[in-house]
């Protein structure tokens, strides 16, 4: 069974966009104090225009350290331990480390294709970027 995100425990990133058309279908919705990110789409091609092997575009999307905080369970940054202070928003661009919490695949209802996530703790942000494609990740 799958669950929209729209919940009382979670807080939904939404754009300008209707809901029902920006909110992806996936199997869980972060609870406590975990967040759902959407990381970064690996390129599929070269700055040169050389398309990538799959294979290669695979691992990028695995191993990206950079994304974008989609919804937070309800106790997020709620612990002693943050002074009070949230680490990150609903709509930031933060970094993780790229083994960093659980990858979860849902389905997308704007274009139906398969989306990766991940499930991450709030303590697992490293930093907030403005921008995501000033960091650079490389598979190794």
């Amino acid at each position: 069974m799958t669950v929209n995100l729209k919940s009382e425990d979670a807080v939904v990133y939404e754009t300008g966009k209707e809901p029902e058309d920006d909110i992806p279908v996936i199997p869980v919705i972060p609870v406590g104090y975990k967040m759902l990110v959407k990381p970064k789409a690996a390129k599929t091609q070269t700055a040169g225009g050389i398309l990538l092997p799959e294979e290669t575009v695979n691992h990028e999307d695995i191993l990206c350290n950079v994304g974008q905080v989609v919804a937070q369970g309800g106790q997020c940054y709620q612990h002693p331990k943050f002074l009070g202070q949230r680490w990150c928003e609903v709509g930031n661009w933060v970094v993780f480390a790229k083994y960093a919490g659980t990858l979860i695949e849902g389905r997308s209802m704007t274009d139906g294709d398969i989306t990766r996530y991940r499930l991450l703790n709030d303590d697992e942000v490293g930093a907030v970027v403005p921008d995501p494609d000033v960091i650079r990740s490389h598979v190794a």
